[in-house]
């Protein structure tokens, strides 16, 4: 028996590239889904234990990426953001990132851990 899912987004601004944060608690994310008004740029993540404090989400090859474009999904491990308490969705890399030239929905597919 799957663990029951919840659907929650974030909005990243006109001219901005990072989201308001999530609060994940103890969930886990499974899909993300990225908006029809995406600018071209890969997606990245920054997350945080605190809800204060954001990092760059790597993993032991490098920040982790997405190369997302308008109105497409990903299915994304569940262990990948465990232990995280927030995430921000991000346009672009935390090297290198990319002004939305409109506001820009990210949906999360999250649920449960078990």
């Amino acid at each position: 028996m799957s663990a029951p899912k919840t659907l929650a987004s974030v909005t990243i601004a006109d001219g901005a590239s990072l989201s308001e944060a999530l609060a994940l608690g103890e969930r886990s994310v499974g899909a993300i889904e990225v908006g029809a008004s995406w600018s071209t740029a890969v997606l990245s993540l920054a997350v945080s234990r605190d809800g204060s404090t954001f990092v760059p989400l790597y993993d032991r090859d490098g920040e982790v990426t997405f190369p997302a474009a308008s109105s497409i999904g990903f299915v994304v491990d569940p262990t990948l953001l465990l232990g995280w308490t927030h995430v921000k969705a991000r346009s672009g890399t935390a090297a290198s990132p990319v002004a939305q030239s409109g506001a820009v929905s990210v949906g999360f597919g999250i649920r449960e851990f078990a």
